[in-house]
């Protein structure tokens, strides 16, 4: 059973293999059709249950040849969840069915010919969620009734309410409505019409909820004369037609669990995540109208993001894990980084004060003392020069002054001098390239270790949030 959207999951074998078209089959053989897969979390939820064996799976989303986009079994919008793996999402003009496949990367989506063989992965709405005399809509997680009985359009109603549900939506599109043993018999004078909940408002149509808009049409043909009530006329495709509220005619009832108000789905097992006193949420479909509660993020508010500038020692309101920062992080917000030069395996430092708790890596400490020693090398080279230079302009000096002008003794100073400086120097140039080379190992060496613990860090925190998530 998957939790996150109330239907059944059935996984072919690997010798189970089928093309496209045939897989389908196989899954509605069974009572059910190839899987819709909505969310990442839906998508983890079966990935974590493929076998570990490279394979390929086909799932229920199609792109006819003159589409651009893939859509999923039954409806008429684009796709809008994906896992592609590296590859161009599709190619135009060609028709290609959608496929989980395995590789470097791990499962991902694939476009591949309709006609490839692969497994299959097949998703049924389970019977037992509905009362006695009511079936599993083909449209929406909700339960149906069809009432044999010639209604108004406003009794029609009434009895539905009564019924815990009202006149039913038909959000999407589908072949079939009604199953086969709801289907009614186009007997002499006999009903074929149902009502359901769309109703003719200002300029235009809307369902009555007055929350989900009219993202499809289905009129038998088109007419000048519009009545404010519409009927489902059986058949396949089923119709809409246009007929006054003040006529009869049988109708199709729909509900949904009631469930507290703090929760949603079929069977009602997921927690809202939303802002506002009463946490209130959408039961069909988890959508918060008063937005997100703190910490929570994405289209139902179920996404928990206790990173970006949120606290440390966040606890999470349903499990009561507290989450505090990593070992790479510290800080009120956890958004400073600890030193790359901190010792230990886990390079950890003081969540408070970022002060190394184990210490500096011996390797940083060796490279900044072997650094620190030889600029004061270079140092102490400089000032050598410096006094010889000093002790041979006194010596000239001395000599000029007494009067002693002995050109040999002239010659042998410069030519000292000269040499000395020459050794000076070479040995200034080497010192340097020493120092150089020190410096550009040292540099290299921090920029691994950076490297190494941003990538741990990542993946740490990745685990964490797949754990949260779960």
């Amino acid at each position: 059973m998957n939790p996150h959207s109330g239907t059944c999951i059935r996984i072919s074998t690997l010798s189970q293999t089928a093309s496209w078209g045939h897989g389908r089959r196989i899954c509605q053989s069974h009572g059910g059709d190839l899987v819709k897969i909505l969310d990442s979390k839906m998508n983890r939820f079966i990935i974590d249950r493929l076998p570990d064996h490279p394979n390929r799976y086909a799932i229920g989303a199609i792109k006819a040849k003159n589409d651009s986009f893939f859509k999923w079994l039954n409806e008429s919008t684009a796709v809008n969840y994906f896992d592609f793996g590296l590859v161009s999402p599709h190619r135009k003009n060609v028709p290609e069915c959608l496929y989980i496949s395995f590789n470097r990367h791990g499962w991902k989506w694939f476009p591949r010919s309709c006609s490839s063989r692969a497994g299959h992965i097949c998703e049924k709405i389970p019977v037992k969620h509905c009362p006695h005399t009511w079936y599993p809509s083909a449209v929406s997680m909700s339960c149906m009734k069809v009432f044999r009985q010639s209604q108004t359009a406003r009794d029609a109603r009434e009895i539905c309410k009564r019924e815990g549900g009202d006149l039913a939506l038909l959000l999407k599109k589908a072949l079939k409505i009604l199953p086969p043993d709801q289907i009614v018999q186009r007997g002499r004078g006999q009903p074929k019409n149902f009502w359901i909940g769309l109703k003719h408002h200002q300029s235009g149509y809307r369902w009555l909820d007055f929350k989900h808009k009219v993202t499809y049409t289905s009129w038998k043909y088109a007419s000048s004369i519009i009545a404010d009530c519409v009927v489902l006329e059986q058949g396949t495709p089923p119709n809409w037609k246009h007929l006054s509220c003040d006529k009869k005619a049988f109708f199709i009832c729909e509900r949904f669990p009631v469930c507290r108000k703090e929760m949603h789905g079929m069977w009602c097992p997921v927690y809202c995540e939303c802002g506002g006193k009463d946490n209130l949420c959408d039961p069909r479909s988890g959508q918060c109208p008063n937005g997100c509660a703190p910490y929570f993020t994405g289209p139902t508010c179920s996404e928990f993001r206790p990173f970006y500038g949120q606290k440390e020692g966040l606890t999470h309101p349903k499990t009561a894990n507290v989450l505090e920062c990593t070992n790479f992080t510290y800080g009120a917000n956890c958004s400073k980084r600890c030193s790359p030069d901190c010792g230990g395996a886990d390079k950890t430092c003081d969540k408070e004060s970022g002060a190394c708790q184990s210490g500096c890596d011996s390797s940083s400490s060796s490279s900044s003392s072997s650094s620190s020693s030889s600029i004061a090398a270079v140092v102490e080279v400089v000032a050598a020069v410096v006094v010889i230079i000093i002790v041979a302009v006194i010596i000239v000096a001395v000599v000029v002054a007494v009067g002693v002008v002995v050109v040999e003794v002239v010659v042998v100073i410069i030519v000292v001098a000269v040499v000395v400086v020459i050794v000076v120097v070479v040995v200034v140039v080497v010192v340097v390239v020493v120092v150089v080379v020190v410096v550009v190992v040292v540099v290299v060496v921090v920029v691994v270790v950076m490297v190494v613990v941003v990538v741990e860090f990542l993946m740490n925190s990745h685990a964490f949030l797949f754990k949260i998530s779960i």
